[in-house]
Parts: C-alpha cells; structure tokens; sequence
C-alpha cells in the first residue's frame, strides 16, 4: 500500500493490491505474512492518523482473535515526554457512559480487569477527586493524600465505616473512628491518648 499526496491537501493516489481495496467507500488491507499489514510514518506538525466520526456505531473497532498471548493495542512511548495516552470530554451532566470502560463479561474471568506496575519511586495510581469502589480491595499499600485530612469509608448494604485523618496542625494529626456518615465513635490522638465515645 502505498498513499501519496504530492504536497496537496485533499489528494492521493492509492495504488490497489491483492492485498489493498477500496470497496463501496470501505477501505480494506488484509495482510497474512509475517509483516506489517499498515505503516504511517509522520514528522512535524499535525496527526499521523485522524479520525472523525457521527456515526452510530463504534468510531474504532478493535477484534483480536489472536490466542498468542499478544495485546489488541499496544503503545509505546520510546522517544516521548509527553502522555502515551490521553482522554477527555467536554461534555457536561448529559454524558451517558463513564470516559473510559472496562467490563469483563464472562463470570470464569480470573485476572483484573485493570493492572498497574511502577518500577519508579512514585504512585502508580493517583486520583484526583472523589472515587468509590465496588467489590474486593486486595492491597498491602493504599495511600490516600488530601490537604486538611482524608478520609476512607467502607460501606455495606446498610451501614458506613469511616476512617478519618483529623489534621490538627501542620505536623499533628488524629485517626477517627466513626460509623454512619459522620457519627464519631473512637479517636486516637497524634500523643497516642485513645478516646472512645468522646474526641478529647
């Protein structure tokens, strides 16, 4: 496959293979051998690969049936300060689906949904903003970091747990204890006094 536009915007010429069509406005590339089925090579400004779409359906469409152990997409950011992935929306409270999915429809799925390695000194995972979770926590380090003191909950179907970071000064906080959404049980100061039914 070969495309060129000879400088111009807007035009081309595609040269067809066995292995290159273009059918009823469909583009097809079927490719068998051990190479490459599709190449883009871009430098300097503008995108390598644009799409725009207000269709219907799905505006990228990826079926890997491949039991090779290989990803359905792969990005590597050799070369690059920048972000090796990027989404975003400007939709306000009409959006209709979460930004980014992942579901797991078969119930003998046995590996997460969502795994994160770091072999540098900071977080593998930061959040910025309110987040719930749904399920089994398996962790041995969970840090949660917020300016005044944060909090952790735990609910079940009909009652809540917190766990509060209570920050008295710049270097002296208190742990607090409290069921419901702001009840207060217990409290272990910053001096190591433990108060139960009082915050003294």
């Amino acid at each position: 496959l070969r495309l060129s536009s000879g400088g111009t915007s807007g035009g081309g010429v595609f040269v067809e293979s066995a292995n290159f069509k273009v059918t009823d406005g469909s583009l097809y590339v079927t490719q068998t051998a051990a190479v490459d089925g599709m190449t883009i090579t871009k430098s300097g400004y503008g995108n390598a690969l644009k799409l725009v779409h207000s269709g219907a359906h799905n505006l990228f469409y990826i079926d890997n049936n491949s039991n090779a152990g290989n990803s359905a997409i792969y990005v590597e950011n050799t070369g690059a300060s920048g972000l090796a992935f990027l989404a975003t929306s400007g939709r306000g409270a009409d959006q209709g689906d979460p930004l980014i999915y992942g579901e797991s429809t078969d119930a003998a799925f046995d590996k997460p949904i969502l795994k994160l390695i770091q072999a540098g000194s900071v977080n593998a995972l930061e959040v910025t903003g309110s987040s719930a979770f749904t399920g089994d926590i398996t962790s041995q380090n969970i840090s949660i970091t917020k300016a005044g003191g944060s909090t952790f909950k735990m609910s079940d179907s009909y009652n809540t747990i917190a766990i509060r970071s209570v920050q008295n000064s710049v270097n002296s906080s208190d742990i607090s204890f409290s069921t419901g959404t702001s009840d207060e049980r217990m409290r272990i100061t910053s001096g190591g006094n433990v108060g139960i039914g009082n915050t003294d």
